[in-house]
């Protein structure tokens, strides 16, 4: 008779403050599940709909090209092909993806610490923040989602081989290799998974003195080698001709001024702080949390800082910034906070004790509280200042898009091939190609744009849009 597996029970506790953190999530971001496609959407579907399904499935499965984040492509052309242009089922996938990297955020603190306490706290505190609006309303961030995702289910994966004594078998291999190369095809963030899975190996099972160094990356640290290699075409496609490396925006400039500046710019707005940090002061502050780190002797926390001062590196060079891309680096700064405050509940507890206050858990629940109820308060009030303001700069940088797809749709389903749309007028920034792109996703590459001035073609069709409703000018011919 077979064995019947037992399917893990999940407790009250878990039930409770998973709940919790849900509904904190959800209600600070819960309105970007109605959100429309931004200008990037549709960009984005441009560039994949003209390289085609075939291309991007191919260029996914190779993962060493230049081709642009094809995994992005096929969630952009397999939802467009099964739904349409309708923006509810990409936002759906984009919250799915948020809340599955909430999960795979409890584990990742979970393995690291091997204490649940921190790890609740710790996703916490990163299950929210007002200046990654763009990933609560814009699905332009389904790369950076999705490489959160793939890196992180394979660092989960290995941690949990490894914590527990053992080393990857066949299988396991293959299966954080095709991890990683999905969060390759994702976005090029994923490139430092080899680095924290060195440095996990080093901090948690150093080799025993430095001449067996040799030994231990060949056995203890060959899945950081492993990975590591594969690394180095991908970086070489990136970099060559045609790739990504090679644009404007994402040519890195690499000095240690570069990091510093950047590194300011990006912190500024993750603390809710208006350029109080300033000058070296951002350095100096991760070297008061290093020394910290090293002086309390814990694993994760030095792990942790490692991370939030190393995971930056694959955009902290390129003259290109968005507060989101804090996205994976803000989960170091979680441990390193969740740790920080555990400690001080720690202190605390030792001095009651000392005092002749009975140490038990009821006294490090009832300690814990007490300081996190300033902690909830300041991070409420935050949240709730600061997403106004984020929400209103994302919200004037768009211009609403359904309308506007919907409109031409109708329109193009009564017109031949090679129609005319003469837009009178259009609320797009005049350099923007987001017109273009919208009639191209909508009517077929035959159909001609011409914004404002005067049709050439007596036949063409004159609309206005002014983002809330496409409108044909009857007078207009």
């Amino acid at each position: 008779m077979s064995k019947v597996r037992r399917v893990p029970r999940v407790s009250a506790g878990t039930l409770l403050l998973g709940t919790l953190i849900l509904v904190w999530f959800l209600l600070f971001a819960h309105r970007g599940i109605f959100a429309d496609f931004s200008a990037d959407d549709l960009m984005n579907l441009d560039y994949y709909v003209h390289q085609g399904g075939v291309k991007t499935i191919r260029a996914a499965i190779e993962v060493f090209t230049s081709y642009y984040r094809p995994l992005g492509g096929v969630f952009y052309l397999g939802l467009s092909k099964t739904f349409g242009l309708h923006p509810l089922p990409f936002r759906l996938v984009c919250f799915a993806l948020l809340l599955l990297n909430l999960i795979l955020f409890y584990r990742f603190f979970r393995l690291l610490s091997g204490r649940r306490d921190l790890a609740w706290i710790a996703v916490f505190l990163v299950s929210y923040h007002a200046w990654f609006v763009d990933l609560y309303y814009s699905s332009g961030t389904i790369y950076e989602l999705l490489c959160v995702f793939f890196y992180l289910l394979a660092f989960t994966i290995y941690v949990k081989i490894r914590s527990s004594g053992q080393q990857p078998e066949i299988k396991h291999w293959l299966l954080i290799v095709v991890l990683y190369a999905a969060a390759l095809d994702s976005k090029e963030l994923g490139v430092t998974l080899p680095l924290f899975i060195g440095l996990y190996e080093l901090i948690y099972s150093p080799p025993d003195s430095i001449r067996q160094i040799g030994a231990w990356i060949l056995k203890t640290g060959r899945a950081a080698l492993v990975l590591g290699l594969m690394t180095v075409p991908y970086i070489w496609c990136k970099m060559a001709a045609g790739g990504l490396g090679q644009e404007p925006l994402y040519k890195p400039r690499i000095s240690p001024f570069v990091y510093m500046h950047s590194f300011q710019i990006y912190l500024n707005p993750f603390f809710y702080m208006d350029h109080v940090l300033r000058g070296g002061s951002s350095m100096v502050l991760l070297g008061a949390l290093l020394i910290i780190a090293l002086a309390m002797r814990q694993r994760y926390l030095i792990f942790g800082w490692f991370f939030l001062t190393l995971s930056v590196l694959p955009f902290i060079f390129i003259p290109h910034y968005a507060a989101f891309f804090f996205y994976l680096p803000a989960i170091g700064w979680a441990i390193l906070g969740a740790g920080l405050l555990l400690s001080i509940r720690d202190l605390l507890i030792s001095m009651l004790t000392k005092a002749g206050v009975p140490e038990g858990s009821k006294s490090q629940t009832i300690v814990l509280c007490i300081l996190l109820i300033p902690v909830i308060a300041c991070l409420a009030v935050g949240h709730v200042r600061e997403s106004r303001e984020t929400l209103s700069l994302f919200q004037r940088a768009q211009v609403p898009l359904s309308p506007l797809l919907k409109g031409l749709q109708s329109i193009c389903a009564e017109k031949k091939g090679g129609t005319t749309l003469w837009f009178r007028h259009d609320p797009f920034p005049k350099d923007s190609y987001t017109l273009q792109q919208a009639v191209y996703l909508t009517c077929g590459g035959d159909t001609k744009v011409i914004r404002g001035g005067t049709a050439s073609n007596g036949e063409a069709i004159a609309l206005s849009y002014d983002g809330q409703q496409l409108r044909t000018d009857e007078n207009g011919n």
